[in-house]
């Protein structure tokens, strides 16, 4: 039997009840906010670019060439190989919607409740940057995923088990399932190629907030000579999960002997070096509750000529009244100097 219009969801949704004309409440997704997603996605953020992959110069080292002379010393030349490259795959993502062109005359004139094709088109486009977010604080793992590479691929948390992290210290490493290391450099070859990491215990003045306070410190890089950096200006971020946010919201209440009335006082109110530190929904999984420091001036998605949300129309095979909508972006993630960033945590295990 054929479908017919009373068969489609959609319709019967949208026509045969009054829920408020052009206007609906969105439910689609379950993520409390998108806070990688809106840094990311501002045109400042953006680079475009094209190639068969993602590259950009790393200097790894120095030549020591420096030295104190004497008068009349002999000259003495050092040229050393200083610069490597880095580079990352160009990965996918892609959305899609459909609807049979009679749809939206069906759906229109006095009958209208909404836009059919806007409501599908919405859809489409929260389920993309959904994704993003969720890829955004992820480590895919493996060279073989089809998933852009995440934060935690580029600032590594090793485990509070490895040597030195009670302190605290440029010890990143490389991310887990990439024995080539992050862009393809080595930690083990490159050691200044690593992110800052430590570990605490507690969400204390004396233990967390404190080793926070060298992490920002020692990750501050600021060159000698102005040369040409990628980036911009630093612009630091601070991200956290729940139950940290809720146990730095105490720490300031109790450093505050006038509160007054309010039981939540100091709700949304958490700011470390005068920037706030931001919920990420997606850090409440992770059993180790890091903490990230992210200068986003070092820290884009890279997005190839045109690829970016790009919406293609195409009439269904067999269908001749079906339209498919694709949305496609072909973009990775790219940090260019990894120790500007710094990341700390509870947890034994790496992430």
């Amino acid at each position: 039997m054929a479908i017919q219009a009373a068969d489609i969801a959609d319709i019967v949704s949208t026509t045969l009840k009054d829920l408020g004309r052009l206007r609906f409440t969105d439910l689609g997704t379950d993520k409390v906010n998108f806070v990688a997603f809106q840094q990311l996605m501002t045109k400042e953020r953006v680079v475009i670019d094209s190639g068969y992959e993602i590259q950009w110069n790393v200097v790894v080292r120095n030549s020591g060439s420096a030295r104190s002379v004497g008068l009349f010393a002999p000259d003495a030349t050092n040229v050393a190989d200083v610069m490597k490259t880095a580079s990352i795959p160009w990965r996918h993502i892609t959305g899609n919607y459909s609807f049979d062109e009679r749809e939206p005359v069906m759906g229109g004139g006095a009958a209208k409740i909404v836009d059919l094709v806007s409501v599908r088109r919405n859809d489409a486009l929260t389920a993309i940057p959904e994704l993003m977010e969720q890829q955004a604080w992820t480590n895919p793992g493996s060279v073989s995923s089809d998933d852009p590479v995440g934060i935690p691929y580029w600032v590594c948390y090793p485990g509070s088990g490895t040597s030195g992290m009670s302190t605290g210290g440029f010890l990143g490493g490389d991310p887990s399932g990439y024995s080539a290391g992050a862009g393809g450099l080595a930690s083990a070859t490159y050691p200044r190629w690593q992110n800052y990491t430590g570990s605490y215990t507690s969400v204390t003045k004396q233990d967390l907030i404190r080793k926070w306070r060298r992490a920002a410190r020692l990750t501050n890089f600021k060159a000698p000579t102005p040369g040409a950096p990628y980036g911009g200006a630093k612009d630091m971020g601070f991200y956290t999960n729940n139950t940290v946010i809720e146990l730095l919201e105490e720490v300031l209440e109790a450093q505050n002997d006038n509160l007054g009335n309010d039981l939540a006082s100091k709700d949304g109110m958490v700011v470390f070096q005068r920037r706030p530190v931001e919920y990420v929904y997606q850090l409440d999984a992770n059993a180790g509750n890091p903490v990230y420091g992210i200068d986003w001036s070092q820290m884009n998605w890279v997005v190839m000529q045109g690829r970016f949300l790009k919406e293609k129309v195409v009439t269904a095979p067999n269908q001749h009244t079906v339209v498919n909508v694709h949305i496609d972006t072909t973009a990775n993630l790219r940090c260019t100097d990894r120790r500007k960033q710094f990341v700390l945590g509870t947890g034994t295990t790496a992430f």
